[in-house]
């Protein structure tokens, strides 16, 4: 490449650089494969880099994003947005509380359950100052089976939040549960994270009992995946208990 040449690719390479720190940036974690995970860090185009906080997800599909039609429409960079967060996203479909997955609910020959994912950001690095968790669906099965073992298994993930980053505020949000929201097992299975949760003096959101999602408007039709308004009607009933918690 003749001299000229370098003086443009490094021009280019740094209007790419500008355009990548202006807005909303997208930054794949350590350690993960994007495809597969969709572990990315969100920093909010109104917040300096070095003063957003970290807030770091772990969860299932819905975690992820699936049913939002774009990345910035999943519940989770909309509340990173809104409270002005730096998002981490550590969320795998198919996993769960207790559950592990592989190809068909991750996309890896093996993901592991939140507490795996846990120990995966402790691994990576992350230092969040806020960790969210959110999931329980692909727990159902067991949970109907052993209900006792995944009541053991949510306990365990709190407790192994606090212990991993001690000092970060811990967010436990409800399985976005779509389908009969009288099932008596969903309030039962949600009991058991609001009780892991208040060990660990966690904000605790509450989706099922307050109605916040219309099954028949907010199911992208397989009964397991929110849409867009879902994602949006999550993101609001976070805000406002988080919003709630900092003013109590």
């Amino acid at each position: 490449m003749t001299g000229w040449g370098i003086v443009i690719a490094l021009v280019v390479a740094l209007g790419v650089g500008g355009a990548y720190s202006m807005g909303r940036a997208h930054v794949t974690a350590p350690g993960s494969d994007p495809a597969a995970s969709h572990s990315t860090v969100s920093i909010p185009s109104s917040e300096p880099r070095h003063l957003a906080p970290i807030a770091l997800f772990f969860g299932d599909s819905n975690t992820t994003g699936v049913g939002a039609t774009m990345e910035s429409r999943r519940w989770t960079t909309e509340v990173a947005e809104a409270m002005g967060w730096r998002e981490v996203n550590y969320a795998r479909g198919g996993t769960g509380y207790l559950v592990s997955a592989g190809v068909a609910g991750c996309g890896r020959s093996y993901c592991a359950n939140f507490r795996g994912a846990i120990s995966e950001a402790v691994r990576d690095g992350v230092e969040p100052d806020i960790v969210v968790v959110s999931g329980g669906g692909n727990d159902r099965g067991r949970f109907h089976d052993d209900p006792a073992a995944v009541a053991e298994a949510i306990d365990d993930t709190y407790r192994s939040v606090h212990q991993a980053f001690p000092e970060a505020q811990i967010v436990a949000v409800e399985q976005p549960w779509l389908g009969d929201p009288t099932e008596e097992w969903k309030g039962e299975f949600n009991a058991a994270i609001r009780a892991s949760a208040k060990v660990v003096d966690a904000t605790y959101v509450p989706l099922l009992a307050d109605q916040v999602l219309n099954r028949n408007t907010m199911d992208t039709g397989d009964h397991v995946h929110i849409n867009d308004r879902g994602h949006q009607a999550v993101a609001d009933a976070v805000v406002a208990a988080l919003t709630e918690d900092e003013q109590g």
